[in-house]
C-alpha cells in the first residue's frame, strides 16, 4: 500500500506527479527593450525553458534575466515598469543603455 493515500477515510492512489512528462513549466516572456544586436525582441514568449541565445545575452547583460517573467505576470511586469522609480524600470533603463552601447560599439560576437 505504499501507493496509496488515505483521503476522506477512503483509498485513493497517489498520482506520481513528479514525472518529466507531467511537470508542465510555464512559459516566460521577455519585457525588455528590444536589443537586435542579441536578438531580443520585446515580448518574445519562451516554452520550455531559454534557448542558448538568450542565455547568452544574459551573460553579456545580466539584468536582462530580471525582466523575463512567467506570462502571467506580464500585466503586474508592465505595470511596474512604466511606473518612475520601480526597480523594474530602473533594470529596464539599464538594459536599455547596455543594449544602445552594443549596437553603438559592435561588440557582439557570434
Amino acid at each position: 500500500m505504499e501507493d496509496e493515500l488515505i483521503v476522506d477515510g477512503s483509498v485513493a492512489q497517489e498520482e506520481n506527479a513528479n514525472t518529466e512528462a507531467e511537470i508542465e513549466i510555464e512559459p516566460v516572456i521577455y519585457t525588455g527593450p528590444n536589443i537586435s544586436p542579441l536578438a531580443l525582441q520585446k515580448f518574445q514568449v519562451f516554452k520550455g525553458g531559454l534557448p542558448p541565445y538568450v542565455k547568452r545575452a544574459i551573460e553579456k547583460i545580466p539584468e536582462i534575466k530580471s525582466l523575463i517573467v512567467p506570462v502571467s505576470e506580464l500585466e503586474a511586469m508592465r505595470a511596474k515598469i512604466e511606473k518612475s522609480g520601480t526597480f523594474e524600470a530602473r533594470i529596464f533603463y539599464n538594459v536599455q543603455k547596455e543594449a544602445e552601447k552594443l549596437r553603438t560599439k559592435g561588440k557582439v560576437k557570434k
